[in-house]
C-alpha cells in the first residue's frame, strides 16, 4: 500500500520578535531605514499579539532611530507612548523606565529644549542608579548626558563633575 504525499506550500507567519530581531540585525549593518521598517512591523505585530514588553522595546528602538534620523516629532511620540506603556503595564521594570527617560532627555535635547532635557536626565540618573547601581554603563550614560546640560549652561565645574563620574565608571568596565 503506497501513501501519497501531498506537498502543501508552507506559510510562515513572522512573529513580532522575528521582526524585532531583523531590526536589530539591520542596526548592526547599519541600515537605519530598514531597521526602522522592521521595528515598525514589530510594533504593529506586538500590539496584535498583545506583547507589551516587545511593544515597549519596539517603541524604544523607533524613538532612538527617530532621533538619529532627525525625526524629532516622531521620536517624542514613540518615546512618550513607550514611557506611558511602561508606566501602565511594566511598572516594576526600572531598566525600561531608565532607558525611556534617558532617551526622552535626548529627544528634548535634540529639540533644543535643554531645560526639559535636564529634567529627564536627572530622572534617568535616579532611576538608573536604583535599577543598575552607580557603577553601571547605563548609569554612566545618564551622567554623561547630564554633563552636556552643564556644558550648554557654561558651568564647567558641574560639567566636569558629571563627565568625570561617567568616565570613572567607563574606565572600570
Amino acid at each position: 500500500f503506497h501513501f501519497a504525499y501531498l506537498l502543501l506550500p508552507l506559510f510562515v507567519v513572522a512573529s513580532a520578535k522575528d521582526d524585532f530581531d531583523k531590526g536589530v540585525a539591520w542596526l548592526r549593518r547599519p541600515d537605519y531605514f530598514k531597521a526602522y521598517d522592521c521595528f515598525t512591523v514589530s510594533l504593529n505585530n506586538s500590539r496584535s499579539e498583545n506583547n507589551k514588553k516587545l511593544e515597549a522595546e519596539s517603541l524604544l528602538q523607533l524613538g532612538k532611530l527617530s532621533i538619529l534620523l532627525s525625526q524629532n516629532d516622531s521620536a517624542m511620540r514613540f518615546l512618550t507612548n513607550g514611557s506611558q506603556l511602561v508606566d501602565r503595564f511594566l511598572a516594576n521594570d526600572n531598566k525600561f523606565k531608565a532607558s525611556f527617560t534617558l532617551e526622552l532627555g535626548n529627544a528634548y535635547s535634540e529639540n533644543d529644549d535643554i531645560e526639559n532635557a535636564a529634567v529627564y536626565y536627572r530622572r534617568a540618573i535616579k532611576i538608573s542608579e536604583a535599577a543598575y547601581g552607580t557603577q553601571n554603563m547605563q548609569t554612566a550614560n545618564a551622567y554623561s548626558c547630564y554633563s552636556c546640560y552643564f556644558t550648554f549652561k557654561q558651568q564647567p565645574d558641574s560639567e566636569y563633575y558629571w563627565s568625570n563620574k561617567a568616565y570613572l565608571i567607563a574606565s572600570l568596565n
